[in-house]
């Protein structure tokens, strides 16, 4: 009888989270979706905080961003020295010191963006991440 019910639950209770973990993805979809609509602009500060286990110690990195849609952003670290990044829609500039790298990203990026951005976008996701 025990074995029965272990048995029964080790099938009912994955598909209960597997439900749940559905919900909350549809959840944060939405959320984006709304959000996205809402905000097609903003600017803040940002602390980013790297950790490795090749790192002794973490590595916080604190600046500023500024996001145009999604085709424009700028990121500008402060500390612990000056980077700068910026995407302008095909373009990706980073500098560091005198020095600034330009790459070309834009197909890449219609790609990835493409990705999340069709009708199908949540359907990729759930099959993709899991919550």
């Amino acid at each position: 009888m025990l074995r029965g019910l272990f048995l029964l639950a080790l099938t009912i209770f994955p598909a209960l989270l597997a439900a749940q973990s559905d919900d909350l993805l549809n959840r944060i979809w939405e959320g984006v979706q709304q959000a996205q609509k809402k905000y097609t602009s903003s600017c803040g500060t940002i602390i980013e905080t790297r950790t490795s286990t090749l790192m002794v110690k973490p590595l916080v990195l604190r600046g500023k961003f500024c996001a145009d849609g999604t085709k424009r952003f700028a990121l500008e670290y402060f500390e612990p020295s000056n980077m700068r990044i910026r995407f302008n829609e095909d373009y990706l500039n980073v500098t560091t010191g005198s020095k600034t790298e330009v790459m070309e990203v834009g197909g890449n990026v219609r790609r990835a963006q493409s990705y999340f951005s069709r009708e199908s976008s949540i359907g990729n996701l759930k099959k993709n991440f899991t919550i």
